[in-house]
């Protein structure tokens, strides 16, 4: 008896202490409370002083876009925050681009988070913080619309006629569709095959030496523009690269 005891206390500490066993922590979103009141409150001094003329004192837009609403969100949204901060601290003011301190640019998008109801929170928005941050619209994380470009992986599949992505992750945004990162590489044929499936378009205006015969039943990184139909969904393909000569492990 003591021994089936001692049998089952060992087995909860290691089920317990099992690394596997514990979640992945969640990933930050602007939906966490990630600026401070104060600090929109000075963003929105600086930006009535430099963006209110091209972007309107409500930030609907004047000379260029809007800063706030649908438009703004889903041009935004499913990225880092730092994409749109990095946007922002090397475009404004567009009468001298970078000329702000970084500390001043991070106040007017705690403001620009603010009017789009965003919330706030007790830590203010720092150049340390924005690089892990993720940009979702109010209701959340939501997949992306039509027209995004994306990069997607999956196993290519098909003939002649209509070849495809199968196995594929879910789309996520990139910002370069001609090139990739060896970081961008790694990533990709690192991440676990997903459960959809894209037709891809274009194939035959890439440049030499491509040839989609070559890259039969293997693992590959797409990029291109994602193109959202009812069961059918496509992507406009930019560029191809290899991942693994094979879709297995």
């Amino acid at each position: 008896m003591l021994r089936e005891t001692l049998w089952c206390l060992s087995a909860g500490v290691m089920f317990f202490s099992n690394p596997a066993a514990a979640q992945s922590p969640k990933p930050k979103t602007v939906l966490d409370g990630i600026y401070t009141d104060a600090q929109a409150k000075r963003g929105e001094t600086a930006y009535n002083s430099n963006c209110a003329g091209c972007h309107g004192e409500d930030l609907t837009g004047r000379v260029m876009g809007p800063l706030r609403g649908d438009a703004f969100l889903n041009l935004w949204r499913e990225d880092g925050l730092e994409y749109l901060f990095t946007h922002i601290k090397t475009r404004m003011p567009g009468n001298a681009p970078g000329s702000l301190p970084d500390a001043t640019y991070l106040d007017v998008l705690a403001y620009i988070l603010q009017v789009n109801t965003f919330p706030s929170g007790s830590a203010e928005l720092t150049p340390g913080s924005v690089a892990d941050i993720r940009f979702v619209g109010l209701g959340g994380p939501k997949p992306l619309s039509t027209n995004t470009l994306v990069r997607v992986a999956g196993c290519f599949a098909g003939s002649g006629a209509r070849w495809t992505l199968t196995q594929a992750t879910e789309p996520a945004k990139t910002h370069d569709a001609e090139k990739n990162t060896p970081e961008e590489l790694k990533s990709a044929a690192a991440e676990p095959l997903g459960s959809q499936t894209f037709n891809l378009q274009n194939l035959e205006d890439l440049p030499p030496p491509f040839k989609a015969g070559d890259m039969l039943g293997h693992k590959v990184l797409a990029k291109g523009v994602l193109i959202r139909r009812p069961g059918n969904d496509s992507i406009n393909v930019i560029s191809i690269e290899n991942l693994s000569p094979s879709c297995h492990p």
